[in-house]
């Protein structure tokens, strides 16, 4: 089992530099090494290419995520806190994917 994120591994995120931000601050709270020695994507990076290979259109690819987001929001359920976001990506991973291979 893990308990740490290495040096240079990927972390994906939907709150953009907000995240990138917090996430900063709490790696610094726990560790003496000084700022995250990872990368922060956000999870737009990953998700919209995976619609763009069914949907061409930038507008209607849009619309098409907007909706995956609510149908993953209603899916978790829950306040907005670390766990249920982490299970709220995914599950839009997973819905994103499943559109894939429709």
């Amino acid at each position: 089992m893990k308990n740490s994120i290495a040096r240079g591994e990927v972390l994906y995120a939907d709150g953009g530099s907000i995240d990138a931000g917090w996430i900063d601050v709490l790696f610094q709270e726990g560790t003496q090494l000084g700022y995250a020695k990872f990368d922060i994507v956000h999870s737009d990076a990953v998700m919209l290419p995976l619609l763009q290979k069914i949907e061409s259109d930038e507008k209607k690819c849009w619309q098409l995520y907007e909706h995956l987001k609510l149908e993953a929001r209603r899916a978790v359920g829950g306040r907005h806190r670390a766990k249920v976001d982490v299970q709220y990506l995914i599950e839009l991973y997973k819905l994103c994917v499943s559109m894939t291979y429709i």
